[in-house]
């Protein structure tokens, strides 16, 4: 039977209906644990280097007071997560995706040639006037105010199709700049997104850092649990950080990885 991991945020805590068989309601020793090593796990959080600043999601990572029953057989899992922000990155790309923006407005903004502008200005002429003369019409001859009507939308239409001609006219100088800003946004990383955990799901690494396929950067220190072992007892270690690989590393080797390998088999 699978379980629910107790290692939930705030914003999906584990729930009673989680549990199929039940739950396993903590002692005291167990969130004298959870509670303590929470404790322990945000005082290792690395400090955000210069420019950067850090962004506590808060609450506690387990789930209340208690866990599915089976999970209990295993290290009780607690975790600590946060985001890291690149302050001066994010005003940087704002104020270049600002120029893009000023610049785009301004080509938007180009006038519609002499001859369009007459043509838009006849049409719109003609619409008006037939208009007008159906809402006259309206309660004295239905028929032919709705024939007017259906006269000026052909006349609406064409206005429309004009414009419409126009913004496509403006594409091939826009192109360029959309293609800027889709490069600017992609050579930004941020923020990154970073955790420390204990008796988690990560594969003991050895102390190594491991890149994953989906952006994380992590290292596992300590052993695999052994299922049936106790749970009120730290087996592994994790390190985790989502995001740019140069950013990420920085991230935890600013982390007091010593403190953290010193909590295993506590």
């Amino acid at each position: 039977m699978k379980y629910a991991s107790i290692a939930l945020f705030a914003t999906g805590l584990l729930l009673r209906a989680d549990c199929p068989d039940g739950v396993y309601n903590y002692n005291a020793s167990d969130l004298k644990f959870l509670t303590e090593t929470y404790a322990a796990l945000k005082a290792a959080l690395p400090p955000a280097p210069e420019g950067w600043r850090m962004s506590d999601k808060g609450g506690p990572s387990f789930s209340g007071t208690f866990t599915c029953k089976g999970m209990q057989t295993e290290g009780l899992a607690v975790s600590y997560e946060v985001e890291y922000i690149w302050t001066a990155g994010e005003k940087e790309l704002g104020l270049k995706l600002a120029d893009i923006n000023k610049r785009t407005a301004a080509i938007r903004r180009t006038p519609l040639s002499a001859e369009q502008q007459k043509l838009l200005t006849e049409l719109g002429v003609k619409d008006r006037e037939l208009r007008l003369q159906a809402r006259k019409l309206a309660t004295t001859d239905k028929a032919e105010a709705d024939r007017l009507t259906r006269e000026a939308a052909g006349y609406l239409k064409q206005m429309q199709e004009i414009r419409s001609e126009h913004s496509k006219s403006l594409q091939p100088q826009l192109e360029p700049l959309q293609q800027e800003e889709l490069a600017l946004s992609k050579s930004y990383s941020t923020k990154v997104g970073f955790s420390i955990s204990v008796n988690g799901h990560g594969k003991p690494t050895g102390g190594q850092l491991v890149r994953s396929n989906a952006g994380t950067t992590e290292l596992t220190y300590g052993t695999n649990i052994t299922r049936g072992g106790k749970i009120d007892r730290i087996y592994k270690v994790t390190v985790s950080a989502k995001g740019d690989l140069k950013q990420a590393e920085t991230l935890i080797a600013r982390t007091n990885t010593e403190t953290l390998k010193g909590l295993i088999g506590k």
